[in-house]
């Protein structure tokens, strides 16, 4: 809908913004993550019997100094194990996220292995299945949601990633989720 269409249009503004700068080139990738929601967001859930799958493409760029800025588009399922058939107690998120890293070991230009700090901000869409939300229905809403982590690269093209989501998804749901994530760079 509507909303939709203004993640994308901040998403490519900022996606651009970050291109115009004049700076090393900017690289794509992918990041694939699996994840365990907290608290009220794994009760919505019935209880999670494994892992949500996610994914992600993204594309980043060095700022100088240690920093870099990543935006990314992706998203995430989360279904309950073993439930009822024809239950629809599942969690989706769309998000357009811009997360700022913070090389902790910078050694110029060129791509450094080792740690690094991450923490972001996104707009996060999220679909709430027909048994969680009690109406019946599947329930649509967008809310803001922030990341921190803990990344280390441990190659020039691959990193790992330990990440926190936070966020409220309505008056009664607050997204808790612990991930991990390895990130594929182009």
């Amino acid at each position: 809908g509507g909303s939709m269409r203004r993640i994308l249009a901040c998403f490519f503004a900022l996606a651009t913004a970050l291109g115009a700068q004049d700076l090393e080139p900017a690289s794509l990738g992918i990041q694939g993550r699996l994840s365990l929601p907290e608290g009220s967001f794994r009760d919505a859930l019935g209880g999670l019997k494994g892992p949500a799958l996610g994914l992600s493409l993204y594309g980043q760029m060095d700022l100088g100094e240690g920093w870099r800025a990543r935006v990314a588009l992706g998203s995430d399922l989360w279904t309950k194990g073993g439930g009822l058939p024809g239950e629809d107690r599942e969690i989706r998120a769309f998000h357009a996220t811009v997360e700022a890293i913070y090389v902790l070991r910078d050694e110029g230009p060129h791509p450094v292995l080792g740690p690094y700090l991450v923490a972001g901000l996104g707009a996060y869409a999220w679909s709430l299945g027909a048994d969680i939300t009690g109406t019946g229905e599947t329930r649509r809403v967008t809310h803001a949601a922030g990341t921190v982590g803990f990344g280390w690269r441990i190659a020039r093209n691959l990193e790992l990633e330990a990440r926190f989501l936070g966020g409220r998804i309505d008056p009664s749901l607050t997204a808790a989720v612990v991930m991990g994530a390895v990130n594929l760079r182009f």
